[in-house]
């Protein structure tokens, strides 16, 4: 495999893994606010659909070093 190829399987493989953390986030806090806190649903997101990016980039963040 190729240098170039090697790269795009990376940042494809850290946007997917940015993707999940960011739904699941978002998931978890539903769920306790929800569930937990009893304080009904409101849409944590800053974006729209279910993504919390800052779950996003501490995934991103925790998963550099394996990157180099």
């Amino acid at each position: 495999m190729s240098e170039k190829q090697s790269r795009v399987q990376t940042v494809e493989k850290l946007f997917l893994y940015f993707l999940m953390a960011a739904v699941i986030g978002w998931c978890y806090e539903v769920f306790l606010e929800v569930v937990v806190y009893r304080w009904g649903f409101d849409n944590r997101g800053v974006l729209f659909g279910p993504y919390c990016p800052v779950y996003g980039v501490g995934m991103l963040a925790e998963n550099s070093h394996k990157c180099r």
